[in-house]
């Protein structure tokens, strides 16, 4: 005979969902640690092949998602790791499994709140919102023991969903300043995508333009010749003062610019460019690939960070 919970032991608090919480801490550990040394492990040359941005983005993404595996398993499956030992579940007020966005969300308030927080806003919280923890106050979301029936949840769950004035109060608050937080975080990412960090890559920014601006023209010449070009005055084009040598190569279409700038780190330098060919039965330029043979990717612009082997 299975024996019923009692009503009040349906959804549960602080102390049982502490191991919970610990047991997927340590798997999600167990899982991003190896990623992140073989990342580290190679990060010099992932620098190179990719540029410091993308290795960054490279390094901190499978993190984040490792970060969020609790949360995704609480809406796709019967509970992360820890809740399953510990025979717990997330549910809504309805009693089913929180949608995606919810338990995303729920994971997110969970982790910034605990985590930036001091120690006794674990006990400020369970005092102003009835023993509820705020990210399951504020995201709609209940823990409760897995072996609660529906019957139970239905009875249960709308009592511990009721509103009050405190809570409403708290939940106007928490959603103007979720507001403000995200029209925060959108402006300083914003700030980064147009003000350019790297002095370097934003002096070369214009010489990239202008050498693809020779390339149009080669591949033009290119479709009305049947042959790339083997030197600047063919394609029609003005000196090129911001480059001290303009070298052709006839046989694949590269060329190579050796750059004139002010600016120290640049001047003496080389931009390579190359067109990659779509072969038929009429050849076409597919692209065409840019990097460069003695500038470091991380002060390329985006665009231009190609190999060149082999062309130089």
């Amino acid at each position: 005979m299975t024996h019923e919970l009692a009503d009040q032991d349906v959804v549960v608090h602080a102390l049982p969902r502490i191991p919970a919480f610990l047991i997927d801490a340590v798997v999600v550990a167990l899982l991003a640690l190896p990623l992140l040394w073989l990342t580290i492990l190679n990060t010099q040359s992932l620098r190179q092949a990719l540029g410091a941005d993308a290795t960054l983005a490279l390094l901190l993404l499978p993190s984040l998602l490792l970060l969020m595996l609790p949360a995704l398993m609480d809406s796709l499956s019967s509970g992360s790791i820890g809740k399953r030992m510990m025979q717990l579940r997330v549910v809504d007020a309805r009693g089913r499994r929180p949608n995606l966005l919810r338990s995303l969300s729920r994971h997110a308030v969970k982790l910034l709140v605990h985590g930036l927080l001091p120690g006794i806003w674990l006990l400020a919280e369970r005092l102003l919102l009835r023993g509820l923890n705020v990210h399951d106050w504020l995201c709609g979301t209940r823990v409760v023991a897995s072996g609660a029936s529906a019957a139970q949840l239905a009875r249960v769950l709308p009592a511990s969903f009721a509103p009050t004035l405190l809570g409403q109060a708290l939940r106007a608050v928490f959603a103007i300043g979720a507001a403000l937080l995200l029209f925060l975080v959108g402006s300083a990412w914003l700030a980064v995508i147009l003000v350019e960090p790297n002095p370097t890559r934003k002096a070369l920014a214009p010489l990239v333009e202008q050498a693809r601006g020779i390339s149009r023209a080669s591949e033009n010449q290119f479709y009305k010749t049947g042959r790339f070009t083997d030197n600047l005055s063919e394609l029609g084009l003005a000196e090129q003062t911001a480059f001290s040598t303009v070298k052709f190569n006839a046989q694949n279409g590269s060329f190579i610019l050796r750059l004139n700038s002010e600016f120290s780190e640049l001047h003496g330098r080389s931009l390579l460019l190359y067109p990659e060919l779509k072969r038929g039965d009429r050849a076409e330029v597919r692209r065409w690939r840019c990097g460069s043979p003695d500038i470091t990717a991380e002060h390329l612009p985006f665009g231009c960070r190609d190999s060149v082997a082999g062309y130089e």
